[in-house]
């Protein structure tokens, strides 16, 4: 199976495809939809986590580590803050 997008899965298509929703409401069509936000949600769907992990970390590989490219010197601390298991902070 290929992960090609970032958040792949079915219920991220369902969510995506009630966007109307949250033009209208203000609300994240996700949480409307599953009654939570995304990363309260995957804990309890192992299989949909696991897509998101793999899809998270094949997008780093595609587009290279930004990471790389960026000047660090004179900074003491660096955190990712996003999504996935770390796969960009650890690459480094």
């Amino acid at each position: 199976m290929r992960y090609s997008a970032i958040f792949a899965g079915e219920e991220n298509y369902k969510a995506t495809g009630n966007l109307l929703h949250s033009v209208r409401t203000g609300e994240t069509a996700f949480d409307h939809l599953y009654g939570k936000g995304h990363f309260e949600w995957m804990p309890k769907n192992a299989d949909a986590s696991s897509t998101f992990n793999k899809a998270m970390a094949q997008s780093l590989r595609r587009q290279g580590n930004p990471v790389e490219s960026y000047d660090y010197s004179g900074k003491r601390l660096i955190v990712d803050v996003g999504g996935g298991r770390g796969d960009l902070i650890t690459q480094s």
